[in-house]
């Protein structure tokens, strides 16, 4: 991701249009996220039901 936008101007990166998150914001969410969804795909690989 670094690679990405580590060119980008920081006032993109922040930019908050219409009360949505920021470029910065949603790539923080995604990475909060990685555990779950990797956690998730290693049950789905191993048979293992949800527990939702």
């Amino acid at each position: 991701m670094e690679e990405i936008i580590g060119t980008q101007d920081t006032d993109l990166l922040t930019l908050k249009d219409d009360g949505k998150w920021s470029i910065k914001e949603e790539i923080g969410h995604l990475g909060d996220m990685e555990p779950l969804w990797s956690g998730r795909t290693d049950d789905l690989t191993n048979g293992r039901q949800s527990c939702v």
